[in-house]
């Protein structure tokens, strides 16, 4: 009986070909049907009578010998599925992927394909899925399950510049099917622990890894992202912050208002402290091998919520300008000069992508900046046009006197933060205009003791300008009264007040 010889010499009994199998049961079906009894012819002689005692003992053998050859065929099938053969039909694959390795690019010849090693190999990895699916196995991301699929992931790499050949076509479906639902049972699983425990980053590294190196890449980052991204926005949530349009904002009520800014401070400086420092160590973790993948997706988690956090705040500085909601804007102001720096820190590479995120934060900083500063300009407003026609009884401290001194005293408790709006307020003017005076833009003095102390701090400049306003306004109600003393004590109990 003659097989066909292979090309290279095999490494292994399994790297035969398969088709020497069905050759041998072809020439044995033949052999079968020739030396069926039923076609002899018996002949009354002692020759003819051995004769057909001699064939019906060739039958006989082979019969034996097909029984043998189907035997050993059904044995090999029994094994595909044999986790104890997984050790020896990996060395099988690795051989077999030496051998395309030493080929090179552009290999003169195509070696034989050791297909029922790969065959067996797949469906071992076929059946630990099975018991992954069904429950009967609960480790998924196991060293050893994660090295069948990423040997499984070079196998099909490598069969693939051969497809041309049916053989090796064959090959590649079977193994590309199989890493393609092994891919599946990693994503659900990554997406499992990324959910319930992300503390486990060994775990969640083990399949991105073998997930990237399969070429699963956008796959692995988008479950990642968009995982992480929805348990990022409950923990902000949790804070007490509520996503909410410009447009509605500008039709709630102020007093509506002031709560969601106390909530928005929280969850801001939350989100940028606490939050977003732990994503960046998770990413980087995850992505310890990919760190351009772990920039990236942490890049996305972090512009996601901040744009959403970032979009109430402009929407607040577009509100209408009045003096009662200075300080909660200065609370916003604050909250988001303090945590710039730390966004600027989580993003350490150089080339990395923070730029965008940090000149929003800036921008919507400036515009509350402006905010601030045109609500200082609602009090002048609100102090020039207080026009009382008829004198308090008694000459006593006018309303307004209490209001504007409490603002002013409170509004000092922001002194740092108002001299910052009002220095880059007039910074900014002076660059918008082109105009340069004796200031210094870094709010040093100037010269003299007190006129250049005054220019040189533009909210003590702000802050005479509002009490002369005052002062100037009380004078005037002080004339409305026609007896000179109480005109005298009006003016002493508002003076005082002002002290």
């Amino acid at each position: 009986m003659e097989l066909t010889q292979s090309l290279i010499p095999q490494n292994s009994i399994s790297f035969s070909s398969s088709s020497a199998f069905t050759h041998r049961e072809d020439t044995l079906r033949e052999s079968d049907h020739s030396l069926s009894i039923d076609n002899l012819s018996i002949h009354n002689t002692d020759t003819d009578l051995s004769t057909a005692v001699s064939n019906e003992n060739i039958c006989i053998a082979g019969h034996a010998e097909q029984e043998d050859e189907n035997a050993a065929t059904n044995k090999e099938s029994s094994n595909y599925a044999d986790d104890d053969d997984l050790p020896s039909l990996s060395d099988d694959v690795d051989k077999f992927l030496s051998i395309l390795s030493s080929l090179g690019d552009s290999p003169a010849i195509v070696p034989d394909l050791p297909d029922i090693s790969i065959e067996r190999f797949a469906a071992l990895i076929e059946k630990e899925i099975s018991k992954y699916e069904s429950g009967s196995a609960d480790d998924h991301h196991s060293p050893s399950f994660l090295n069948s699929v990423d040997r499984a992931s070079k196998l099909t790499a490598a069969l693939t510049p051969f497809s041309s050949d049916p053989h090796y076509l064959q090959a590649l479906n079977h193994t590309s099917a199989v890493l393609h639902h092994a891919m599946s049972l990693l994503e659900d699983d990554f997406h499992s622990l990324l959910l319930s425990s992300p503390s486990s980053p060994t775990r969640l590294r083990s399949i991105a890894t073998s997930m990237i190196s399969s070429g699963y890449e956008t796959e692995c980052s988008q479950v990642f992202l968009i995982s992480r991204r929805n348990a990022l926005e409950s923990s902000v949530y949790e804070q007490g912050f509520e996503k909410i349009s410009i447009d509605e904002v500008q039709h709630t009520p102020w007093e509506s208002l002031e709560h969601q800014i106390v909530s928005w401070t929280k969850s801001f400086r939350h989100a940028l402290s606490i939050l977003f420092p732990q994503e960046r160590d998770l990413c980087n973790e995850v992505f310890q091998s990919h760190r351009a993948i772990a920039d990236s997706i942490f890049h996305n988690l972090a512009r996601g919520i901040l744009i959403q956090l970032l979009d109430f705040a402009e929407a607040i500085a577009m509100t209408k300008r009045s003096a009662e909601k200075l300080f909660k804007v200065l609370d916003m102001y604050e909250a988001l000069r303090d945590m710039i720096p730390k966004l600027e820190d989580l993003f350490v590479s150089p080339d990395s992508s923070d730029g965008n995120l940090t000149a929003e934060m800036s921008a919507v900083k400036r515009r509350l900046g402006e905010a601030v500063v045109a609500m200082f300009c609602d009090l002048e407003s609100s102090i020039k046009g207080e026009i009382v026609k008829m004198p308090l009884i008694g000459g006593a401290v006018h309303p307004l006197t209490r209001h504007v001194m409490n603002y002013l005293k409170h509004a000092c408790e922001y002194k740092n933060t108002l001299e910052q709006v009002f220095r880059d307020h007039r910074r900014m003017d002076r660059s918008t205009s082109g105009s340069f005076d004796e200031e210094r833009g870094d709010g040093g003095p100037t010269g003299g003791s007190g006129g250049g102390s005054r220019n040189s701090n533009p909210l003590l400049r702000q802050l005479v300008k509002v009490t002369d306003l005052l002062h100037c306004n009380m004078e005037g109600k002080a004339k409305l009264y026609k007896d000179l003393a109480l005109r005298s004590i009006f003016l002493m109990n508002n003076g005082r007040y002002f002290s």
